[in-house]
């Protein structure tokens, strides 16, 4: 996969993670994210160029209603209006996850997410940066994926799964907490 998109400056990365393949309902071997795509994945080195690890217009991006453009749901913008706000402010120095998500949303690129999960995330425990405690919707069982890989027709976002992925892992612990009442 990497190296049929190598040339393709739509596509920001490929994933080795899917956190919503439960909701997967495609004969495709993959689809495409705005969201999807922090563990586990890789890029080219002329993608990674593009980080902006500063938001730098992340207030005139604002002020314009960037996000309006992106998200139906005012939860979700206001939800990344917030998570943006404090990157910005310098409120979370040692992130680096969010930064990419916001250089691949304002780029215009999407990430290739697998049809099934295929990594394990190592990534939790005492001597972790940011996840010393685990959390099970992020560790989902590694499965195989089947050859050949069948490709999809076209490039777009699947703004479906893109909605079950801002619904369980991006949400404030109140729509969490209402989404299981």
């Amino acid at each position: 996969i990497l190296e049929r998109y190598r040339d393709d400056f739509r596509i920001a990365a490929i994933s080795g993670v899917n956190l919503v393949e439960e909701f997967m309902n495609t004969p495709y071997s993959y689809y495409f994210s705005q969201l999807g795509g922090n563990c586990g994945w890789a890029t080219w080195r002329t993608r990674w160029r593009d980080f902006d690890e500063h938001l730098k217009n992340w207030p005139a991006l604002r002020a314009a209603g960037a996000l309006s453009k992106v998200f139906d749901r005012p939860r979700d913008i206001a939800y990344w209006t917030r998570r943006f706000d404090t990157i910005y402010e310098g409120g979370e120095q040692s992130a680096w996850d969010y930064q990419w998500f916001y250089t691949r949303l304002f780029g215009g690129r999407l990430v290739v997410i697998p049809s099934v999960n295929l990594i394990e995330n190592i990534g939790y425990g005492p001597g972790a940066t940011h996840t010393s405690i685990p959390d099970l919707r992020l560790m989902p069982s590694a499965k195989t994926i089947e050859f050949p890989l069948k490709h999809p027709n076209d490039i777009v976002a699947s703004h479906s799964l893109d909605l079950h992925h801002q619904d369980l892992y991006y949400q404030t612990l109140f729509h969490r907490i209402v989404r299981v009442i």
